[in-house]
């Protein structure tokens, strides 16, 4: 049977050495080193980093060699009349294609720095949260031990009591219920420590190598100042996301009516008649004759993106 550290294992995330108790941060610090849903992030940038560098290519010459007029019939049977031609043509492109490219790649590498800082705070937080429940289990579980202790206590007095004929065996029972009632949910708390624990070690892909969390409930967070909450507003992971979005959405606006001009295509060349061994200078220039826009469609989409 195969345990759950070596399902870990499988996935590529260590198993942590046992460790009696632990705190937030080191959870924290666990969670930022194993939490798969953050390690998929530097690949991505990686990637989107690979695609800046790519909008940033420009269109590349063609070298073009073309024969006419040869191995035909008649007096083109042979390559006494063929015609040579070579030419070399650039594509040059307008609506500055190459700049709205840049900026969107830029856009979206923005983007992804905004939303790993999202993430990165959600997981964190999830962390958080699931820590403090383990301690409000753990401690409602101390509490509860107590309980047992000084019911088991009330519980012999009151039998010796019961014995001396000071009271009726039914408060006995009731007690003695009572006990066990307490005992059960002591029962009950040691399941919902357990549980708690592999939904901690679970933000980091591990077991629970470890007995209990250590931390405080009864002390207070101590509240920032008003400039302070005021200040942070603007610089919020949840803000500037969106507006990384919304760069992002101008940015692919802007490529897609980029994408709406046409493009020249210039080129130059030699020409060589075998016939008369002469050369000839070849031009050319081409250009798509779009009497309507050929990228309304992804220009309207863009725009809804955006909206």
């Amino acid at each position: 049977m195969v345990s759950l550290c070596g399902l870990v294992l499988l996935v590529s995330s260590p198993c942590l050495q046992a460790r009696e108790t632990i705190d937030l941060s080191w959870a924290l610090q666990q969670t930022l080193a194993n939490n798969q849903a953050l390690a998929t992030y530097p690949l991505q940038q990686a990637r989107a980093e690979a695609l800046r560098l790519q909008a940033g290519v420009r269109p590349v010459p063609t070298l073009e060699l073309t024969v006419e007029n040869a191995l035909g019939d008649g007096e083109y049977n042979n390559m006494d009349s063929a015609e040579t031609t070579l030419t070399l043509s650039q594509v040059i492109e307008l609506g500055e294609k190459r700049q709205w490219r840049l900026k969107l790649a830029s856009a979206s590498v923005d983007q992804l720095e905004a939303e790993y800082e999202l993430s990165r705070l959600d997981v964190l937080a999830e962390t958080s949260r699931r820590f403090y429940h383990l301690l409000v289990v753990q401690q409602r579980q101390a509490l509860n031990q107590q309980r047992i202790k000084d019911e088991q206590t009330a519980l012999f007095s009151i039998r010796k009591r019961a014995n001396a004929g000071a009271i009726g065996k039914a408060d006995v029972a009731k007690m003695d219920l009572r006990l066990a009632r307490s005992k059960a949910e002591q029962l009950q708390l040691t399941e919902d420590k357990a549980i708690a624990k592999i939904r901690l070690a679970a933000m980091w892909q591990a077991e629970p190598a470890f007995d209990s969390a250590m931390g405080k409930l009864d002390a207070p967070p101590k509240l920032p100042r008003s400039e302070t909450v005021i200040s942070a507003i603007e610089r919020t992971p949840a803000l500037l996301n969106k507006l990384a979005l919304q760069r992002l959405s101008d940015a692919q606006l802007q490529v897609a009516k980029a994408d709406g001009r046409s493009d020249l295509n210039l080129g130059i060349g030699v020409r060589h008649l075998e016939a008369s061994d002469d050369q000839a200078l070849v031009m050319s220039f081409s250009m798509p004759l779009a009497f309507s826009n050929p990228n309304r469609g992804r220009i309207k989409a863009a725009q809804a993106e955006r909206d």
